[in-house]
């Protein structure tokens, strides 16, 4: 991964040193202590990709969810890659953690999709991604890439 800007968002205990681990949380390894749903730091701009491993199924709240969604597009270069996990919310066994309140199906991603009717007709306010893949990496995770365009 050299000369290429990787983020890790909501790293928890999983560091990368390959990465600019991220959590809202002083933990060892984390490179950056904030808060996600108040925006990103600066220093992050200009990333390549970002990970986003069930953080984003901790975001309740619509409107900032929706901002952390265009936080992390702001931060992405042009052509990077957004890459995140969530629970797949047609198998019930996704329920059982306390702290997830957002759930996914593969037609979620409709709605951040700049060339879906889905994203064109409902305006939620995401900026536009492009959809690279979307697939039942498990039972109970749907695995994601999105792109922000050139």
């Amino acid at each position: 991964m050299p000369n290429r800007k990787c983020v890790n968002l909501g790293c928890g205990v999983k560091t990368s040193p390959d990465m600019i681990d991220v959590d809202i949380i002083q933990l060892p390894g984390v490179d950056i202590v904030c808060d996600i749903t108040e925006g990103l730091p600066e220093v992050l701009n200009n990333a390549d990709e970002v990970v986003a491993d069930y953080i984003l199924c901790q975001i309740a709240d619509r409107e900032k969810f929706k901002f952390v969604m265009n936080e992390i597009w702001r931060i992405l270069k042009p052509g990077g890659i957004l890459k995140m996990k969530v629970p797949n919310a047609r198998y019930p066994c996704v329920f059982q953690d306390p702290m997830d309140c957002r759930y996914f199906v593969v037609e979620t991603f409709d709605y951040f999709n700049k060339d879906h009717y889905r994203f064109k007709a409902f305006h939620y306010g995401f900026m536009p991604w492009e959809i690279i893949k979307v697939e039942e990496e498990r039972k109970d995770r749907l695995y994601a890439e999105l792109r922000k365009p050139e």
